[in-house]
C-alpha cells in the first residue's frame, strides 16, 4: 500500500503542479492580452496625435501666410498713407503760397487805392 499512497501523493502533486502551470499560463495569457490592448491603445493615440499634429501644422502654415499677407497689406497701407500725407503737405504748401500771393496782391491793390485816394484828396485840397 505504500506504493499506492506514493502514487496518490505523486498524482496529487502532479495535479497541483498542473494547476499551477494552468494558472501561470492563464496569467501569462492575461498579461499578453493586456499588452496587446495597451499596444492597440498606444497605436490609436499615436494616430490621434499624428492627426492632431498635422492639423496644428496646417493651422500654423495658414496663420503664417495670413501674417505675411497682413504684413504686406500693412506695408502697402503705410506707403499709401505716406504718399497721401506728402501730397497733402504739398497741397498745403501750394495753398499757403497762393494765399500769400493773393494777400500780397490784395494789399498792393489796397495800397494803390489808398495812394490814389490820397492823390485825389490832395488835388481837391489845392
Amino acid at each position: 500500500m505504500a506504493a499506492e499512497e506514493e502514487i496518490q501523493r505523486l498524482r496529487s502533486q502532479l495535479r497541483e503542479k498542473e494547476e499551477l502551470v494552468r494558472q501561470a499560463a492563464q496569467a501569462g495569457l492575461d498579461v499578453l492580452n493586456q499588452q496587446t490592448e495597451l499596444q492597440s491603445q498606444l497605436d490609436e493615440q499615436r494616430v490621434e496625435m499624428t492627426n492632431a499634429l498635422e492639423v496644428l501644422e496646417q493651422d500654423k502654415y495658414s496663420l503664417q501666410k495670413e501674417v505675411e499677407l497682413k504684413s504686406r497689406m500693412l506695408e502697402s497701407l503705410r506707403s499709401d498713407y505716406d504718399c497721401v500725407k506728402k501730397q497733402h503737405r504739398q497741397q498745403l504748401e501750394d495753398l499757403q503760397v497762393n494765399l500769400e500771393r493773393s494777400h500780397s496782391t490784395a494789399l498792393s491793390e489796397l495800397n494803390n487805392k489808398v495812394q490814389h485816394q490820397e492823390y485825389r484828396m490832395g488835388e481837391v485840397s489845392c
